[in-house]
């Protein structure tokens, strides 16, 4: 799954340069030709679960406008890296709170499809939706307990989130599994206001599809994430 993830954000590096290389559109207006795009955005991160609350993140990266009908709908493939996450407060089996903090960040290519209205040769909007591919490269969560009854005393541990984490609790080690999976999927909504042809302002959502928990005695849930950030396009 992994080679597979890598390979298609190849494909598309390599698609949007030879798009680039056979445009033959006229630049006149702001749909016109490719265009590619460099963004850096604000994030706002959640998931599903009920007592999760939202968590501060960013996303980067760059993209690729391909028109594909007389302008009017386009193409719009990208590579990003994004930083997600959520809090949430919970009881351990004794009753003391926990306290929990996950960072998870992941390689992500959405592949949209938008329309396209112009207002003027400068300016324009485009609503977009389409499938996102994400996969994790890295992140960490840690526990705090609150009370001496919780799981872990009052003391602070640090996992990795995509991977087991092996502790040493004065001289016996314990393996705490990974918290969640690597591969997610889902559905990318977007509104993009274009002005003087060369900057956009990008309002995004993303709303995962596939159960992240890589335990299955944890409680089901999914991605949440809202962004809001600008582009520079060229």
């Amino acid at each position: 799954m992994k080679r597979i993830f890598f390979a298609i954000v190849s494909f598309l590096f390599v698609m949007s340069v030879n798009a680039q290389m056979n445009d033959r559109y006229t630049q006149f207006s702001v749909f016109d030709g490719v265009h590619y795009w460099a963004e850096a955005a604000c994030t706002y991160n959640s998931t599903s679960l009920k007592q999760a609350d939202y968590k501060i993140g960013y996303r980067a990266g760059l993209g690729v406008d391909i028109p594909i009908f007389y302008s009017s709908v386009s193409f719009l493939p990208s590579a990003l890296f994004e930083c997600k996450g959520y809090t949430e407060s919970r009881r351990d089996q004794s009753g003391g709170k926990i306290n929990r903090d996950v960072t998870s960040m992941y390689v992500e290519v959405p592949l949209e499809f938008s329309f396209n209205i112009k207002v003027g040769k400068r300016a324009g909007f485009q609503i977009a939706a389409g499938p996102y591919l994400a996969y994790g490269v890295g992140g960490k969560y840690t526990d705090t307990g609150e009370t001496n009854l919780g799981l872990y005393g009052k003391e602070t541990i640090e996992l990795n989130t995509f991977k087991e984490t092996s502790m040493d609790l004065g001289g016996e080690y314990d393996v705490k599994p990974a918290l969640l999976k690597h591969f997610d999927f889902g559905v990318d909504l977007g509104v993009r206001f274009i002005f003087f042809r060369y900057f956009m302002v990008k309002v995004n959502a993303e709303l995962g599809c596939i159960d992240m928990r890589a335990d299955d005695s944890a409680t089901a849930f999914r991605n949440r994430s809202f962004s809001a950030g600008l582009a520079f396009r060229y």
